[in-house]
């Protein structure tokens, strides 16, 4: 279905809006994207930035994510 991406340096966020799902990613560390790290508590640091990150460059709130219906990047590398 849709999602809402946000990608910075080595961290990327995922989120699908017809779910109550959020999945975050070590790109560095796991380039294959197969541990989705949101709910591991050591990541708690890279999951928040990541959100404020989301909320300041691609507009809205940190719970944004929850209305749009459609797929959108964001990327700053």
């Amino acid at each position: 279905g849709p999602r809402v991406m946000a990608r910075m340096h080595e961290w990327k966020l995922v989120f699908y809006p017809s779910q109550p799902s959020v999945e975050l990613y070590d790109l560095r560390n796991a380039p294959g994207e197969l541990n989705n790290l949101y709910d591991v508590p050591q990541h708690g640091d890279a999951k928040r930035h990541m959100l404020h990150w989301y909320a300041r460059t691609c507009g809205g709130t940190a719970n944004h994510w929850r209305s749009i219906s459609w797929q959108r990047t964001c990327c700053l590398s």
